[in-house]
């Protein structure tokens, strides 16, 4: 205290101590008044003067907990909006390929039929059909099978369109629905054909296996009553003929009815 009176320090603030007068543990301060020899001594309670602090703790403490619980609030929500979507986006597509199902593409198609026929536009319909995907199965077991699907889903997916509707209809069969004529149709599965051609999968040898498809094509312009049913059944058609002539090819729905009709 003397070096401090000696010093030429304004201000000081000493440990708490208990107070001779009321035993109370008080922090001291002290302060010089300038240009006097008087001396400031004030003392504060030390239980006061944490109040403060503890209150400012607590409160933190509180604000903390309060924001961590409306956060894992937010998060739950925000799982179960996912989950949400995950049931509903799984009750839509097709578990093994990942695009639509038969459900979802015949929901998909009939809007998109319904939108041709109020712009009297064209709507056409490719049935997709696995070459000899029995023997595949057969040769080299279900795995293998199931890898030659996955590869005609990503196939049809990789030469459509985002407006393009693409689905497994079921077992080997693949369809693909676009609002265009028969020359963009035909067009589309040329390409489908040669991509298909150019994929590879490996057996269990690693040996790559060489795949192939027959395409039925129909091709409808929208400016009278249309339905899905008969787009899938004209398309099959299609797809039949070039099974029963040879396979790896493409067929419309006027080669099926000549050879029908013959």
């Amino acid at each position: 205290m003397n070096d401090f009176f000696a010093s030429d320090e304004r201000f000081r603030v000493y440990p708490p101590v208990r107070s001779p007068v009321d035993q109370k543990h008080r922090y001291f301060g002290t302060r010089k008044v300038e240009g006097t020899p008087y001396t400031i001594i004030l003392g504060i309670d030390r239980a006061d003067w944490l109040a403060d602090w503890y209150r400012l703790a607590w409160l933190a403490v509180l604000g903390w907990t309060l924001i961590m619980a409306l956060g894992f609030i937010a998060l739950r929500n925000y799982l179960r909006l996912l989950e949400g979507r995950n049931v509903h986006q799984q009750a839509r597509t097709d578990p093994l390929t990942g695009i639509a199902n038969r459900s979802y593409f015949a929901a998909l198609a009939e809007r998109e039929i319904a939108r041709a026929q109020r712009t009297q536009g064209w709507i056409a319909l490719l049935m997709v059909d696995v070459d000899r995907f029995k023997t595949i199965n057969d040769t080299h077991g279900h795995h293998v099978g199931d890898r030659a699907l996955k590869t005609f889903a990503a196939c049809c997916s990789r030469v459509t369109r985002a407006e393009d509707v693409v689905g497994r209809w079921g077992g080997d069969e693949f369809v693909v629905l676009i609002s265009q004529d028969q020359t963009a149709a035909l067009g589309l599965a040329e390409r489908l054909l040669e991509v298909i051609r150019a994929a590879k999968i490996l057996n269990d040898q690693g040996e790559p296996l060489s795949l192939s498809a027959s395409i039925g094509v129909a091709c409808l312009r929208a400016d009278h009553p249309l339905d899905l049913d008969a787009l899938l059944h004209q398309a099959d058609l299609a797809m039949l003929e070039v099974k029963r002539s040879g396979r790896g090819r493409i067929g419309t729905l006027t080669d099926a009815a000549v050879s029908s009709s013959g």
